[in-house]
């Protein structure tokens, strides 16, 4: 039953808990199954469904929620299941639950939680809770699904539990007689889109996939830095690259490029994906690239990822000529492992607002503020052409190389200051994606999957703590790198996966700016 985004959004705050992005760490669930008073035989068992939930390795290897989100995660989330294995009776009819409305339905879940702790079953405050009902009445975003549910069904509402939203995709005429710019559920290659024409296939367990795309997987903090590009970080104002597949299981290569085409505005950008035509994305009938634009939902003030399609219902655009950017898609290796694609985009070439070009010379592109422009422009002229010596108490200014214009010497270090901190002015060299820190603070990087925001002396220091890493190990005889950490010192735990031994400082300090994560983002 498809539901606006509006309360979908509002129920799942007022029932579960709002996960923090980005995302990572141990994940509880407790799955519920609740019938009613006049339920008819339920349509499966609860062992079945409680296969599709974990991920049940006897039908599928790669089926079922569970093994959905480790794969889409990299496994930065480590997810636990409570399951019951009985039904319970909510003292409520399907005349009752048919009656409910958007306002009322979390009654619903409240009737089913009670029902399970009179059986016993006590879920603690704040869980992440599944209400499954026999028959499937009302379904909503990461809390209620029907016995009936499909695994692409699964893997949208859960996935709403996680905190994920609805992708869209671009209406091509943006006519305003539509009375819209975009269409919610229109992206076909994300399963944040089901509930109308997915690309999906037939599994186990029914209808299943397709996978998420790649701006719900940047957004969430799941794609390596490493595994991304950020055009014109550079300086290069064209560039060709090798993509591999979003879900490609060896680590390594291009999973993600992002353009960014407006200095004015750093969360409006393209983005571009591979997908490889297996698994759960077998329905998208060919090995793909995808073209999207990322930008603000109108009324609603988050980032969401918008399909760029030929048309308002048909497939997916093969090359892109707009804002100021090209991207074209050279080819598509037969197999599925590798795409060429061609960029083109001057945004290395423009500067964040409030600043400009300094000009000390032609090919110096450093963006400055105004006044230091203005200063540049004045040397220029006040400079003696041909000479490379300076007078007494002045030194050459070194903007560029061979730049022999003389300057006092505080200028010679305010240059070399602007020189040093070039790309944090620079449009392309700023731009950080969905992912940016508010001012100040910076990406803690404890490891390829740390989109944690902090001070930049804590990035300092984990940077420190990373390159002493193996100095503070003891290795273990005889196992396969296994350690403990030196005396006085502790496995720091910035995020799954992050062994480095540090203080336990370090340890704590983690934990309270793994705290404050989600409040540094710059963008919801």
């Amino acid at each position: 039953m498809r539901l606006c985004l509006a309360v979908i959004l509002s129920l799942i705050s007022l029932f579960n808990p709002a996960h923090a992005r980005p995302l990572f760490g141990q994940i509880d669930w407790w799955v519920l199954y609740c019938r009613f008073t006049d339920s008819p035989p339920p349509a499966r068992t609860i062992t079945d469904f409680n296969d599709m939930v974990t991920g049940n390795t006897v039908y599928s290897s790669f089926d079922g929620f569970g093994f959905f989100f480790d794969k889409a995660s990299h496994q930065t989330i480590s997810q636990v299941f409570h399951t019951t294995s009985s039904w319970v009776t909510m003292p409520r009819d399907l005349v009752w639950a048919r009656s409910l409305d958007n306002s009322d339905r979390l009654s619903l879940l409240s009737e089913c939680v009670a029902a399970e702790a009179a059986a016993g079953t006590t879920v603690p405050p704040g869980a992440n809770i599944v209400v499954v009902t026999t028959p499937g009445i009302q379904t909503f975003g990461g809390t209620v699904v029907g016995v009936e549910a499909t695994p692409s069904n699964l893997f949208h509402e859960m996935g709403h539990g996680l905190g994920l939203n609805h992708s869209f995709s671009d209406r091509a005429d943006r006519s305003a007689a539509l009375g819209d710019t975009f269409i919610e559920y229109g992206d076909p290659f994300d399963v944040m889109s089901w509930n109308t024409n997915v690309f999906s296939t037939n599994g186990h367990w029914g209808q299943t996939g397709p996978r998420l795309n790649a701006f719900n997987l940047d957004r969430m903090g799941w794609v390596a830095r490493d595994e991304t590009i950020n055009f014109g970080a550079d300086g290069k104002t064209l560039a060709t690259y090798t993509l591999t597949p979003l879900y490609q299981s060896a680590p390594g290569g291009i999973r993600l490029i992002r353009i960014p085409f407006d200095p004015d505005d750093p969360f409006d950008y393209y983005a571009v994906e591979m997908r490889k035509m297996e698994e759960l994305d077998a329905g998208i009938a060919m090995h793909r690239v995808l073209i999207y634009e990322v930008r603000t939902l109108p009324g609603f003030g988050y980032l969401a990822s918008f399909l760029l399609r030929v048309d308002s219902n048909k497939d997916a655009i093969q090359s892109l000529n707009a804002n100021g950017v090209t991207i074209t898609i050279n080819s598509i290796a037969a197999d599925g492992n590798s795409a060429v694609v061609t960029i083109t985009g001057d945004i290395a070439m423009k500067c964040i607002p409030g600043y400009v070009q300094r000009k000390a010379d032609p090919k110096d592109e450093v963006c400055v503020l105004p006044a230091s422009f203005t200063a540049a422009q004045t040397e220029n002229k006040r400079s003696k052409i041909g000479s490379k010596r300076c007078p007494k108490n002045l030194v050459p200014r070194n903007a560029v190389p061979n730049d022999f214009v003389c300057v006092t010497i505080s200028r010679f270090k305010e240059v070399q200051a602007e020189n040093a901190s070039a790309a944090d002015h620079n449009a392309a060299g700023a731009f950080r994606g969905v992912n940016q820190c508010i001012a100040g603070y910076v990406w803690r990087q404890a490891t390829s999957h740390d989109y944690v925001c902090v001070s930049p002396q804590t990035y300092a220091e984990t940077q420190e703590e990373n390159q002493l890493a193996l100095s503070r190990k003891v290795p273990l005889p005889y196992t396969r790198g296994a350690y403990l950490c030196a005396a006085g010192f502790t496995r720091r735990n910035a995020v799954r996966f992050d062994g480095v031994c540090a203080p336990d400082s370090s340890h704590l300090r983690a934990i309270q700016d793994n705290a404050q994560a989600a409040v540094r983002l710059a963008h919801p």
